[in-house]
C-alpha cells in the first residue's frame, strides 16, 4: 500500500519536472522503509501499545492542564465531570486512565466517567471522529473506529516520515516559485524607475529559468536561507520614480524596507499593507504625499512591525483608511509567533492628515491589531495635524517618538506616562498647548525631552516636579513656550544632563545655587526669561560647559571671576541684564571663546581688561551700552579673528587699536562715547597719536618738551 502511494507521488512530481537527485534519494529511502515494514507481522502492529512521550498535555475549556505523565502512562485529571478537553494532533498518544476519553458527534474531545480505557488518537486523521471512541451526548459509546489499534506502532512513524518528505519536496517547489515571483516583481519596479543604472545588477541571467531566477545577489537585496527576499536596503542612492509599480504582495517575507533619502514621488501604495512580517519601514526624506498608507491591510500587519524608525500627516479620510489597512496587517499576525513591527519612519515627506487612534489599540484580546509592538515612531517634518491621540500610550514598548515640526495641536497625551520604555520624546515645533503632564517625570529611561516651540503653559515645578526620577536624561528642551514658575532645585540632581534649554519662557526667580554640580553640562540656555538675583559663584563647576546664554533677564550683581574657570566655553552671552562691577580679567583665560562674547546692555564700569587680547579666536565682541571708561587697549589688535565689535554707548576715549578690523566695522559701533578717534566715519581724526591717552601708550618726550617751553 505504501509502496504504491510513494510511487504515485513520484510519478506526480516527475510529471511536473520536479524530481531531482535529492527527491529521488529521499523516495528510495521511503521505499526501503516501506518494504521493511511490509514484512512485519501485521497482528503485532495492530496490537495496541502504551506509548511513552516526554510531553503530553490536555487542557480543559478554561485552558487548565488536565493531564500529567505518571510512569508509563498518563493519568487524566478533571475538575468536574464532563469537562471538555483538547489536545495536540501532532503525535499519537495512548491513555490509561480512570476516565473515558472520546469524541462527541461534533468531533470535540470529551472526558466521561467510566472504566479504564486504552485509546490512541492517530496523527493522520483529518477529522477527530475518524478514530477513537464516538460518544453520544450522554457519554455512551456509539462505535469504535477500526483504526484505533493501528495508531500505536511503527506504522505511524512511517506515515509521519512520508508526510514530512512530501511536505519538504513540495515546499522546495513552492520556495523556488516564490523566489522567481520576487525577482520578477523587483524587475518590474526597476523598469518603472528613472535612473536604472543605479540598479544595474538587477538583471535576469540569459540562461535563467523560473526555477533558477533569484535576486539574492542584487544590490540592496538580502535573502534568507531559503532564498526569500527579506530586506530591501537602498537608502540615499538617487532613486527616482514611484512605489506604485512595486508589487509588495509578491514580497510577503520582507522584514525590512529602507528607501529613505531618495527622490521617490507619489503616494504610498496600499499593497504595502500585505507585508505582514515587516519589522522596519523607512521612507523618510522623499517627495511622497497623501496619507500615511492608502491601503486596507497595514493595520493587520503592524502588530509585527517593531519600532525603530517612523516619521511625519492633515485631516483627511485617507489616514483613516490607513488605520484600517494597518489593522488588517495585525490581524494576520495575531498568533504568538508573529513578529511585531518595530520601526516606522515617514519623516520629511509631504504627508497630510491626522494620526488615527485606531493605530494604537489597547492590546486586549478583542483588539489585537494596530501598532501594539511599535518601538520607534517617526513622523518628523510633514503636513500632519490634529491632536496626538491619547491611545498612543497603549504602545507599551515605545522607545522613540518623534513628531516634531508638524501642525499638531491640543495637549500632550498624559498616557505617554505609561510608556515606561520611552527614551526619546520629541514633540517640538508644533502648536501644542496646556500643561506638561506631570507623569512625564516618571519616565526613568527618558534621555531626550524636546518640547520646544509650542504654546505650553503652567509652572515648571508642577509639570517637572519629578525630575529627580529622570536620572538618564541628557537633554531638556522646553524653550519657546509660555512656561512660568521657578527652575526646580531638583535639576541639579540630573548629573547626566548635557543640554538645558528653557529660553523664551516666563520663568522667574533665581538660578539654583548648586547649578555648578552639573559637571557634564554642555549647553545652558536660559535667555529671554525673568530670572533675577546674582550669578552663583559655583558656576566654575560647569567644567564641560561650551554654551552659556543668560541674556535678556534681570540678573544683577557682579560677574563672578570664577567664570574664567569654564575653559571650554565657546559662547558667553550675559547681555541685557543688570550686571554691575568691572569686567573680570579672568575672562581672558577663556581662550576657547570662538563665536561670541556679549556683555552689552548692562551696568558694567571700569576699563576694558587688556587680557581680552588673548581671545584670538573670538569672532564677535559686544561691550556696548555700559559705563566703561578709559581707552580700548591697543593689544586688542591681536584679535585677528574678529568680524564684529560694538563699543557704543560707553565713556571710552582715545584712538582705536591699530588693526583693520577696528576700522572696517559699522561706524555706529563706536557712537556715543566720550572721545574716541580714528579712521572711521563718525569719529574725529586723531591729530597726533602722542596727544592721545589710548592705544599710543601716552605722551612722547618731544611733545612733553614742547609743552614745557610754552
Amino acid at each position: 500500500m505504501f509502496s504504491s502511494t510513494v510511487l504515485c507521488i513520484t510519478r506526480t512530481m516527475a510529471s511536473k519536472k520536479f524530481l531531482n537527485f535529492w527527491s529521488a534519494f529521499l523516495i528510495v529511502i521511503v521505499l526501503l522503509l516501506s518494504s521493511a515494514m511490509g514484512s512485519r507481522d501485521m497482528s503485532e502492529i495492530a496490537r495496541p501499545r502504551m506509548i511513552r512521550k516526554s510531553h503530553m498535555t490536555l487542557w480543559n475549556a478554561q485552558g487548565d492542564v488536565q493531564a500529567d505523565k505518571n510512569g508509563s502512562h498518563f493519568s487524566l485529571k478533571r475538575k468536574e465531570t464532563g469537562s471538555k478537553v483538547r489536545f495536540s494532533r501532532h503525535r499519537s498518544w495512548m491513555y490509561s486512565s480512570p476516565q473515558k476519553l472520546g469524541f462527541n458527534s461534533n468531533g470535540k474531545a470529551e472526558l466521561w466517567p467510566g472504566k479504564d480505557v486504552d485509546l490512541v488518537c492517530p496523527t493522520l486523521c483529518h477529522s477527530l471522529q475518524d478514530s477513537g471512541l464516538l460518544l453520544d451526548d450522554k457519554g455512551e459509546e456509539l462505535s469504535t473506529a477500526a483504526s484505533v489499534a493501528m495508531a500505536g506502532g511503527s506504522f505511524v512513524s512511517l506515515a509521519i516520515l512520508i508526510e514530512w518528505i512530501v511536505l519538504l519536496l513540495f515546499c522546495c517547489k513552492a520556495s523556488l516559485a516564490s523566489n522567481a515571483a520576487e525577482a520578477e516583481a523587483l524587475l518590474r519596479w526597476k523598469d518603472s524607475l528613472g535612473n536604472q543604472s543605479i540598479l544595474q545588477s538587477w538583471v535576469a541571467p540569459a540562461n535563467a529559468t523560473s526555477r533558477t531566477l533569484t535576486p539574492c545577489q542584487w544590490r540592496g537585496i538580502t535573502c534568507d536561507n531559503a532564498g526569500n527576499v527579506t530586506q530591501i536596503n537602498l537608502p540615499n542612492v538617487g532613486l527616482t520614480g514611484t512605489l506604485q509599480y512595486l508589487d509588495f504582495s509578491s514580497l510577503t517575507n520582507l522584514l525590512r524596507l529602507d528607501l529613505r533619502e531618495n527622490q521617490l514621488t507619489g503616494t504610498i501604495p496600499s499593497s504595502i499593507g500585505t507585508l505582514y512580517k515587516l519589522q522596519y519601514l523607512d521612507l523618510a526624506t522623499n517627495f511622497l504625499y497623501g496619507g500615511i498608507i492608502e491601503g486596507e491591510n497595514l493595520e493587520e500587519h503592524t502588530s509585527e512591525i517593531q519600532p525603530d524608525n517612523v516619521e511625519h500627516c492633515n485631516q483627511n479620510p485617507i489616514v483613516e483608511e490607513s488605520a484600517e489597512k494597518i489593522d488588517s496587517v495585525n490581524s494576520q499576525q495575531s498568533s504568538p509567533s508573529s513578529t511585531p513591527a518595530y520601526e516606522l519612519d515617514f519623516s520629511r515627506n509631504n504627508i497630510t492628515g491626522i494620526i488615527d487612534p485606531r493605530l494604537f489599540p489597547d492590546g486586549s484580546a478583542a483588539n489585537k491589531t494596530g501598532l501594539v509592538s511599535l518601538k520607534n515612531f517617526l513622523l518628523q517634518t510633514t503636513g500632519l495635524g490634529g491632536r496626538i491621540p491619547e491611545e498612543i500610550g497603549n504602545c507599551k514598548f515605545l522607545s522613540l517618538l518623534a513628531l516634531d515640526e508638524n501642525r499638531f495641536h491640543g495637549s500632550i497625551p498624559s498616557s505617554l506616562g505609561n510608556s515606561s520604555e520611552l527614551t526619546v520624546l520629541r514633540l517640538s515645533d508644533n502648536l501644542l498647548s496646556g500643561n506638561i503632564p506631570p507623569n512625564i517625570g516618571t519616565l526613568s529611561k527618558l534621555t531626550d525631552l524636546r518640547l520646544y516651540i509650542n504654546q505650553l503653559s503652567g509652572f515648571v515645578p508642577a509639570e517637572l516636579g519629578n525630575l529627580s526620577s529622570l536620572t538618564k536624561l541628557t537633554a531638556l528642551r522646553v524653550d519657546g513656550n509660555l512656561l512660568g514658575g521657578k527652575i526646580p532645585d531638583e535639576v541639579v540632581l540630573l548629573n547626566q544632563l548635557r543640554v538645558i534649554d528653557l529660553s523664551s519662557n516666563q520663568i522667574f526667580g533665581e538660578l539654583p545655587a548648586q547649578l555648578g554640580k552639573l559637571s557634564n553640562l554642555l549647553v545652558l540656555n536660559l535667555k529671554d526669561n525673568m530670572l533675577s538675583g546674582q550669578l552663583p559663584a559655583g558656576i566654575d563647576g560647569l567644567s564641560s560647559l561650551e554654551y552659556l546664554d543668560l541674556s535678556l533677564n534681570m540678573l544683577s550683581g557682579p560677574i563672578p571671576y570664577q567664570i574664567g574657570e569654564c575653559s571650554k566655553l565657546r559662547v558667553l552671552s550675559l547681555g541685557r541684564n543688570r550686571l554691575n562691577g568691572t569686567i573680570p580679567y579672568q575672562i581672558g583665560n577663556l581662550v576657547g571663546l570662538h563665536d561670541l562674547l556679549d556683555l552689552g546692555y548692562n551696568l558694567l564700569s571700569g576699563g576694558i581688561p587688556s587680557q581680552l587680547a588673548k581671545l584670538t579666536s573670538l569672532a564677535q565682541l559686544n561691550l556696548s551700552h555700559n559705563n566703561l571708561s578709559g581707552s580700548i587697549p591697543a593689544s586688542l589688535s591681536n584679535m585677528l579673528s574678529l568680524v564684529a565689535v560694538n563699543f557704543s554707548y560707553n565713556n571710552l576715549e582715545g584712538p582705536l587699536p591699530d588693526s583693520s578690523v577696528f576700522h572696517l566695522v559699522d561706524p555706529n559701533s563706536y557712537s556715543n562715547n566720550t572721545d574716541l578717534c580714528g579712521e572711521v566715519q563718525g569719529l574725529r581724526r586723531c591729530t597726533t597719536r602722542a596727544n592721545e591717552k589710548g592705544g599710543g601708550g601716552g605722551v612722547n618726550k618731544a611733545n612733553l618738551l614742547l609743552l614745557l617751553l610754552r
